[in-house]
């Protein structure tokens, strides 16, 4: 790669101009962030206030518009930290898996929205834990991802899969589409700075051509690469190979030997909605890849399980098998099964038949939830799965939450939520200020922000600390930088954790 600092015929001057125009330029995204913040902020805020359809999709099309700026200000930056190798990498061991399922729920999400099938596996090999950069990792995934949805129509479908070599200790992450695909001319240029895979493909569906380029670069810096394969007009399918580095004596993150006396049946239903199909095959991969011991029943075929004991099987079935009304067949398993029974959520809801305390698996399929789930129920432990949603409840301990920013925006869109969500809000416009109200007040949460005048986030988190107080505060941090030594600061100084902005309401809420 061309770096300017590495070129001899440039010379002292025109380097410390270049310099002075990146700082400048890190300074200006600092900056645009800060209301951009705010405006995705109180954008989130009026959607759960708003009860009319239409006035939702004005909001929730403004909400991806701010979101899109957002995405454009951190690709533009960090090509500029690439141009001048000073990307950051940060690697550390961290459990792939959690990770891995909150990207697959995101996504979820973005695909039913727009009527696109979305697939997903785990390999239950995977090590529990991986040392790799989650941050950059993360980044190539959402880029990827997203370009997968954009140009894939109604009706089609997005897989993403992760998948380990236990012989090369690599991982391997792949993206499919079944979208509009790519040229093999516009294949080589694929990964090219601000070039797409036609001039149509720009008009028609928006972009840069920055996310493919950052992605590549990325994946090196990590050690690895990214291979794409595609035809025009059926799709394409993307696929980043990066090293684990994992620990020789790791387990994997879900242990075929706990599967060693389980036997699962599956039912499947005459008539079963396609994502269930696709649940149904992902179930199957996992077995197989897990030496478990399994076996497939048609629904219609029902009467065989009565000739055989289940009693140490459990039985995984389609839900859409009881909305087709075959109520009497679904008790009958119940019976057999001795109520060790899983239902695979069906995309017709379970308004006519109601099973209390039957486990409920939701789309999508998270390898380790379910196989979790499963040894819960086998060693006969309740368990109990039920929708992540976010709504305004009273909450059962009222907290003291103190904000402090420097710009009153933010400060405004931050007490709303805490108020919204019936908890105590404290404000600060400094650090000074922060420190005069800690001392004065019980304080269960701290959400502060970096760059402040008289005192900065971190400075004031040091001092708070050495108040000798009988609760143990929580320290958040938040910034608009992507600095690694930053975030370092931040928890050295005793922050559990950095937020960066723009920060979701759902983000903030869930740390009540």
């Amino acid at each position: 790669m061309n770096n300017i600092f590495q070129c001899p015929h440039i010379n002292e001057c025109t380097r410390d101009k270049v310099i002075q125009e990146r700082e400048f330029f890190a300074s200006m995204v600092h900056e645009i962030r800060t209301p951009m913040n705010a405006i995705l902020g109180f954008l989130e805020l009026l959607e759960l206030e708003v009860e009319d359809t239409n006035q939702k999709d004005y909001l929730r099309s403004a909400h991806k518009s701010g979101e899109l700026i957002s995405l454009l200000v951190n690709d533009i930056l960090d090509i500029s930290k690439i141009e001048a190798g000073e990307m950051q990498i940060d690697k550390y061991l961290f459990v792939p898996i959690e990770f891995f399922e909150e990207i697959t729920k995101l996504f979820y999400y973005t695909t039913q929205k727009k009527g696109i099938f979305f697939t997903s596996y785990f390999d239950p090999k995977i090590p529990y834990m991986i040392h790799s950069d989650p941050y950059r990792l993360k980044q190539i995934i959402n880029n990827l991802m997203s370009n997968a949805i954009k140009f894939t129509s109604d009706g089609g479908r997005v897989s993403l899969s992760f998948d380990y070599n236990e012989a090369e200790d690599s991982l391997k992450i792949s993206i499919s589409d079944t979208g509009i695909g790519i040229s093999k001319e516009g294949v080589k240029n694929i990964f090219s700075r601000y070039k797409q895979a036609s001039k149509t493909t720009s008009s028609d569906y928006g972009g840069t051509g920055l996310g493919l380029s950052i992605s590549e670069q990325l994946a090196r810096l990590l050690g690895g690469n990214i291979a794409v394969k595609s035809i025009e007009k059926e799709g394409s399918i993307f696929a980043v190979t990066l090293p684990t580095h994992s620990i020789d004596t790791m387990t994997p993150t879900i242990d075929s030997e706990d599967f060693e006396n389980i036997h699962l049946v599956f039912i499947e239903a005459s008539k079963s909605f396609q994502e269930h199909q696709y649940m149904l095959k992902g179930m199957h991969k996992y077995c197989k890849r897990l030496s478990v011991d399994y076996s497939i029943i048609h629904e219609n075929d029902i009467q065989i399980l009565k000739q055989e004991r289940f009693k140490a099987s459990i039985c995984i079935i389609d839900s859409s098998t009881i909305c087709e009304g075959n109520k009497a067949s679904m008790e009958e398993v119940m019976v057999l099964f001795e109520k060790k029974v899983i239902l695979l959520e069906s995309k017709a809801l379970l308004s006519s038949f109601k099973f209390d305390n039957i486990p409920l698996v939701e789309r999508p399929l998270l390898a380790y939830k379910t196989f979790d789930m499963i040894i819960n129920i086998a060693e006969g432990r309740d368990f109990f799965v039920g929708k992540e949603t976010l709504s305004i409840v009273t909450p059962s301990k009222i907290l003291n939450i103190l904000l402090v920013d420097d710009n009153y925006i933010n400060l405004k869109l931050m007490s709303e939520v805490v108020k919204k969500f019936h908890h105590n809000a404290f404000i600060a416009k400094d650090g000074v200020e922060a420190i005069e109200v800690y001392k004065n007040a019980r304080i269960d949460i701290v959400f502060i922000d970096y760059e402040m005048p008289k005192m900065n986030g971190i400075e004031s988190i040091k001092e708070m600390k050495k108040i000798a107080k009988e609760e143990d505060t929580v320290f958040y941090g938040l910034t608009g930088y992507e600095d690694i030594a930053l975030l370092k600061a931040f928890t050295d100084a005793g922050a559990v954790d950095v937020l960066s902005k723009p920060i979701a309401v759902a983000d903030l809420v869930r740390l009540f």
